[in-house]
């Protein structure tokens, strides 16, 4: 790749430098477009099919969780890696390999069910259940490491890069899109498979995937100084706050207390939410409701979580984003007890909705913001990498631990120990103060 690199693309196909109003206005609903893409790889969007999924492969909720889990854990340990090459290449070829193979993943899924029956006839000396984990494992993987992985942190990190003093409110309007992108996709794409099945709705995402890699090529750029612009739509570089911050390497930031606190508290977020997610549909019958009233959760949350989205991110533009944690972990423990009070109270659903919506609005605040915020924009890739490395593991062992925990149907087990690491978790944000300051060099 080294001859695109001493190529200056910048300009192809048009010249960005020459729009009539910041370009980075478009790098922003690009960089939301890019993430909605990820949705096959969120278990936002893998939630419509798991159903499917266990009916097919006649596992048990157990047997799925853990499947999702090994997926999740192995690509977790290619994300530093593709965030270095991120910083190495750019955003328009990266993504681009990451959206073909997010291609090829959906079309395997596409013909999954089909191809499975004829393996399961040419070895019949091994256990279906050990063909369907090593199956479901492989695409768990192409899944969760590019969707929830690469086209996901890449999109966001993008348009990070573009803004500096207005970072929090770009990410507050690009959270706001992604917002209503994600609470619509389930509903969206479960109407779509009960009228035309789950093959073809494997084919639909796999077609739109393929079409946005021209929009992707088109339109995105890594950086405004690569289009003879500066962040933010300044007219001089020389006003750039980011030039006088220490560029943080990897290993530097993860010896601070605050990447580890920032890192822990998404990562709850992140086993929290996959867990329920995951298993939306088992929480609402074990509730006494109808399992498909699970779904309808979504779209009250993602409202509230817009209000937070925008507000939490106008904010870390003026307060300490250690604040917006403390508010963070609290709104999980909200969803928590609504979680736990499901079955005998009729306000539960929406104490429930309000800490979800909560929850997720303030976690947008900070997943984007508080790396370059903290550690600069040079090492961007790999430092938010190896944290999307601690959250996907996180969202790996959610659905796992709560389907293990539950004892006699009951998820009480697993609120408990959620609870009891977010209340510790609170106490200690209070000293995750910001570790990046001017550097007099």
């Amino acid at each position: 790749m080294q001859w695109f690199n001493r190529m200056n693309l910048a300009a192809v196909p048009f010249n960005t430098a020459r729009f009539p109003f910041f370009y980075g206005w478009i790098i922003l609903i690009g960089g939301a477009a890019g993430v909605i893409m990820s949705v096959p790889g969120q278990t936002i969007g893998m939630s419509v099919f798991i159903e499917d999924l266990l009916q097919h492969f006649q596992l048990s909720r157990n047997q799925l969780s853990f499947a999702y889990m090994a997926g999740t854990l192995a690509g977790s340990f290619l994300l530093t890696w593709l965030g270095r090459q991120y910083d190495r290449h750019g955003i328009r070829i990266v993504l681009a390999f990451g959206l073909i193979g997010m291609a090829l993943t959906l079309m395997y899924f596409q013909y999954l069910f089909a191809v499975s029956v004829r393996i399961f006839n040419a070895f019949p000396q091994i256990q279906p259940v050990i063909l369907s984990l090593i199956l479901l494992f492989t695409g768990f993987f192409g899944l969760r490491l590019l969707g929830q992985g690469a086209i996901n942190i890449l999109s966001r990190n993008m348009v990070m890069k573009w803004f500096n003093r207005k970072r929090g409110f770009a990410n507050g309007i690009m959270s706001v899109i992604i917002s209503f992108g994600f609470s619509s996709t389930p509903i969206l794409l479960s109407r779509y498979k009960k009228l035309h099945g789950w093959s073809s709705t494997w084919q639909l995402l796999m077609l739109i995937t393929l079409g946005f890699i021209v929009i992707e090529l088109l339109l995105f750029r890594d950086n405004p100084s690569q289009c003879a612009l500066c962040a933010d739509g300044r007219k001089s570089p020389s006003a750039n706050p980011e030039a006088r911050k220490k560029q943080y390497t990897l290993d530097e930031a993860t010896t601070t207390y605050s990447f580890w606190i920032f890192t822990l508290g998404l990562t709850m977020y992140c086993i929290i939410i996959t867990a329920i997610i995951f298993h939306i549909e088992s929480i609402f019958i074990h509730a006494g409701l109808p399992g498909s009233k699970g779904f309808t959760i979504f779209l009250p949350a993602a409202v509230i979580a817009v209000l937070f989205q925008f507000g939490g991110g106008w904010l870390s533009d003026f307060v300490p984003l250690k604040f917006i944690m403390i508010f963070h972990l609290f709104s999980m423990l909200v969803a928590l007890s609504g979680l736990y009070l499901l079955s005998s109270s009729g306000a539960a659903l929406w104490i429930m909705i309000a800490g979800l919506g909560s929850a997720s609005g303030s976690f947008d605040a900070l997943y984007t913001i508080v790396w370059p915020k903290f550690f600069g924009t040079k090492h961007l890739g790999a430092i938010s990498g190896y944290s999307l490395a601690w959250l996907t593991i996180g969202s790996a062992l959610g659905p796992f631990i709560f389907s293990i925990m539950a004892i006699q149907h009951s998820y009480l087990p697993a609120i408990l120990l959620f609870s009891a690491v977010l209340i510790i978790l609170l106490f200690m944000t209070f000293k995750a103060d910001q570790p990046c300051q001017p550097d007099s060099q």
